[in-house]
C-alpha cells in the first residue's frame, strides 16, 4: 500500500518537474547565426559564426543545436547528416552552458556552385543529466549567401583566338564578325571554317577569309535561354544550363574589363525575390555586380519563350545592339524571331552549348551566325 501510494504521489510531481524544466531551461537563451560576406564567388571560404548564451543562473547539462543547411555547403571538420524527407541537409551541435556563460564558435564554409542560398530554421533541444527532462524549441533565423557564377577565362572556353604577338592594341569585340565586312583576305589556317568567304575563294582561286573592321561603339545584350530541350517540361539539362551561364558570366567580365556596355537578359524565373528579366547595356563595377547577381538567381524553370521575351522588352533595347544568344536548344520558332531581329537591324550571334548538328544553320541568314559552340561543361 505504502509502494503504490509512493508512485501515484510521485507522477505529479515528475509531471510538475517536467513543466517548470520546459518553461524554465531554455529561457533567456539568445542563439545567433552570421556570414562574414553575403555574396561570393565559388571556392572561395565564408565564415560561419555560431553564438549561444545562457543569461539565467540555470546551468544547461547538454544542449543541442539542430541547423537546417542547403545541400551545396561544405562545412570543414564538420559531419553533415543527409535528410530524406526534406531538401536540405542537417547540421548539429552538442556543448553544454555553465550558468551566464556565452559560447561562440566559428566555421569555415565553402560553396563551390552558384545560386541563391538561404539558411532558415534552428533547433534548439536541452535535456538534464540523465536525459530524462527535455525541452526544445524552434528559432526562425533567416540567412542568405549569394553565390555568383564561376568565371572562366574567355579563351579556355573559346571565344576568343589567342593572339601570339601580345594583348589588343584597339578595344575589339571578342566575336570577329561582330561588325561589317571591309573584304577578304588569305586564310592562314588559325580561322574558324565559318569565316571562310567562299564568293572570293572561288575567283581567288585559293582559300580566303573575311576580314573585319573593328568599331567598339556597339553595346552588347546577352540573352540566356534555358531551354535545353523540346520537351522542356519533361527533361532539363542542368549541366548545360549551369554552362550557358557560366559562359554569360565570363562574357560580363571581359566586357567589364574591356569598358564595352553590356546588359543581361533570361528568361529563367529568378530566386531571390526579383522578377527583373533585363538589365540594360551599362558599364562599371556595379552594374557588373549586379549582372552576375542575376544570374547567381537563375533557376532551372523557364518563365517564357525568346519570343515572348523580345517581344515585351525589345522596345527597350537599341537597334546597334548585339544581342549574344546562348542556348542548348535551337529550334524553327527561334530561328524565324532572330532572323526578325537581324531584319530590323540587331546583330545576333548565337552561342550554343552541345554537340554539332548539321540542321543548326539550316532557316538562318548568314548574317545571323552561331558563332562558337561549346560541347560540354567547361574545364578550368
Amino acid at each position: 500500500m505504502v509502494w503504490f501510494l509512493a508512485i501515484l504521489f510521485s507522477f505529479p510531481v515528475f509531471w510538475g518537474i517536467q513543466i517548470y524544466w520546459k518553461n524554465i531551461s531554455l529561457k533567456n537563451i539568445v542563439f545567433e547565426r552570421k556570414l562574414n560576406v553575403d555574396r561570393v564567388f565559388p571556392g572561395i571560404p565564408v565564415d560561419m559564426t555560431f553564438m549561444l548564451a545562457n543569461y539565467k543562473i540555470l546551468p544547461l547539462p547538454w544542449i543541442k543545436i539542430t541547423a537546417d543547411i542547403p545541400e551545396n555547403f561544405n562545412i570543414s571538420n564538420q559531419k553533415i547528416y543527409k535528410t530524406k524527407e526534406k531538401l536540405s541537409n542537417e547540421h548539429t551541435i552538442i556543448t553544454s552552458l555553465r550558468s551566464y556563460e556565452k559560447l561562440t564558435r566559428k566555421y569555415e564554409v565553402i560553396v563551390e556552385k552558384r545560386g541563391y542560398y538561404s539558411l532558415l530554421d534552428v533547433k534548439i533541444t536541452s535535456g538534464d543529466y540523465y536525459g530524462i527532462l527535455k525541452s526544445e524549441k524552434n528559432i526562425h533565423l533567416p540567412v542568405t549567401l549569394i553565390v555568383y557564377p564561376r568565371l572562366v577565362p574567355i579563351e579556355k572556353i573559346g571565344l576568343m583566338p589567342l593572339k601570339p604577338s601580345g594583348k589588343w592594341h584597339v578595344k575589339r569585340w571578342i566575336f570577329p564578325d561582330v561588325l561589317d565586312v571591309s573584304g577578304s583576305r588569305d586564310y592562314t589556317y588559325s580561322e574558324p571554317f565559318s569565316d571562310i568567304d567562299w564568293i572570293s575563294t572561288a575567283k581567288m582561286n585559293k582559300l580566303q577569309v573575311k576580314k573585319y573592321d573593328y568599331n567598339a561603339k556597339r553595346s552588347a545584350v546577352i540573352f540566356i535561354d534555358i531551354r535545353t530541350h523540346e520537351n522542356d517540361w519533361q527533361f532539363h539539362d542542368r549541366d548545360m544550363v549551369e554552362t550557358e551561364i557560366e559562359i554569360g558570366a565570363s562574357l560580363v567580365d571581359y566586357f567589364y574589363n574591356e569598358k564595352i556596355e553590356f546588359g543581361i537578359a533570361t528568361n529563367s524565373k529568378l530566386m531571390g525575390g526579383t522578377d527583373k528579366e533585363l538589365l540594360n547595356p551599362k558599364t562599371g563595377l556595379k552594374h557588373k555586380m549586379n549582372a552576375l547577381e542575376m544570374m547567381a538567381g537563375m533557376s532551372y524553370y523557364k518563365r517564357q519563350s525568346f519570343s515572348q521575351f523580345m517581344n515585351y522588352n525589345g522596345k527597350k533595347l537599341n537597334k546597334e545592339d548585339v544581342i549574344v544568344y546562348i542556348t542548348a536548344y535551337l529550334d524553327d520558332e527561334i530561328k524565324k524571331h532572330l532572323n526578325y531581329l537581324d531584319g530590323k537591324g540587331f546583330r545576333c550571334k548565337i552561342i550554343i552549348v552541345r554537340p554539332q548538328q548539321s540542321e543548326d544553320n539550316i532557316g538562318l541568314k548568314k548574317t545571323v551566325d552561331i558563332v562558337y559552340r561549346v560541347g560540354g561543361k567547361l574545364n578550368d
